[in-house]
């Protein structure tokens, strides 16, 4: 049952490869995730309900750079000018000296956190309602 609930979430491994270029290594310390990858993703079950991955790729295009104005948070953040330090791949997310940038007891960078949700926000209702009215 795992196995059917993991498999479509293993098959869009090609959109983490293409937009951010990771993948499981080729390493003896994986062939057990890649063999059996390999096998669900080859069982007739699976290939049956399969996206092309020109498909997958395209659809998944949008959150890679940015466009999709789907959840402010994970756009915003995925931005790179925008991701905090402790979300950028040079850190070590399990370095307990790690603190993530956004704790913060500042008033003023409080205020400015704010601010640009607030801003993000307005946009983000501005498309909607463009996009309601066909424009």
């Amino acid at each position: 049952m795992g196995d059917v609930a993991v498999a479509p979430y293993m098959d869009r491994m090609c959109v983490l490869k293409k937009y951010r270029d990771f993948e499981v290594p080729k390493e003896e310390a994986y062939t057990k995730w890649h063999t059996w990858t390999s096998n669900i993703l080859t069982h007739s079950a699976v290939k049956e309900t399969q996206q092309p991955r020109d498909k997958l790729l395209k659809a998944y295009k949008r959150y890679a750079d940015c466009t999709a104005r789907t959840g402010h948070f994970y756009t915003y953040y995925a931005r790179p000018e925008n991701t905090p330090e402790w979300l950028k791949p040079d850190k070590d997310i399990n370095d307990p000296y790690t603190e993530p940038d956004w704790i913060t007891n500042d008033k003023e960078e409080m205020a400015n956190r704010k601010a640009a949700e607030d801003e993000l926000q307005a946009d983000m209702d501005e498309e909607l309602a463009k996009s309601k009215k066909g424009i």
